[in-house]
């Protein structure tokens, strides 16, 4: 039988923060902030080009990441008893910076 580790930060919070992380840069960056697209922008049919959907499924894609977003600070907070240990901070910034790379 396998046990895990329970010293060592596990990879899945941090990548899934970084995910989240992600979805923010896109979502305010570039859809508010320059609005270069939208999540909706290469959906065809005049009912998909309407701005109110375009802004709905921003909304949706925005939802979603909040949803990352606490999955990930649950997912520490559960293990913050690992996440002060030694070299756990480059594990964390590592796994950011991969799950922001998806």
């Amino acid at each position: 039988m396998l046990r895990a580790n329970l010293s060592v930060l596990p990879l899945r919070w941090p990548i899934i923060l970084g995910m989240a992380f992600s979805g923010f840069f896109d979502g305010i960056l570039l859809h508010q902030l320059l609005q270069w697209h939208h999540f909706l922008s290469l959906a065809t049919g005049p009912a998909m080009q309407d701005i109110r959907t375009q802004i709905l499924g921003d909304g949706l894609f925005h939802v979603a990441v909040y949803m990352l977003t606490v999955a990930g600070l649950y997912g520490l907070w559960r293990h913050r008893s690992v996440v002060s240990g030694p070299g756990s901070g480059r594990r964390l910034i590592g796994g950011v910076l991969l799950g922001f790379g998806t």
